[in-house]
């Protein structure tokens, strides 16, 4: 995809917030290979750990999560 855009291009990946391990750590190695090829990986899921912001299902975003995640995003964009 990288190469398809060219150069001077600036790409950003928001990673995925789970509360199961095992998709954890195969998210966080995804993550880690984007990173490695220049994209901008937004710790979406690193918030979440902090802020919390989980529907009552527990794999929803609640409201207020939502808006955490878009102000999250909007400041990594600038």
């Amino acid at each position: 995809m990288l190469a398809e855009i060219g150069d001077g291009h600036r790409v950003w990946w928001v990673n995925v917030a789970t509360r199961r391990a095992g998709l954890a750590r195969s998210f966080a190695d995804f993550n880690a290979a984007l990173s490695a090829v220049g994209v901008v990986v937004v710790d979406h899921a690193g918030l979440m750990a902090v802020a919390g912001g989980w529907a009552g299902d527990g794999v929803h975003l609640s409201g207020a999560g939502y808006v955490r995640r878009a102000e999250l995003v909007a400041g990594a964009v600038g």
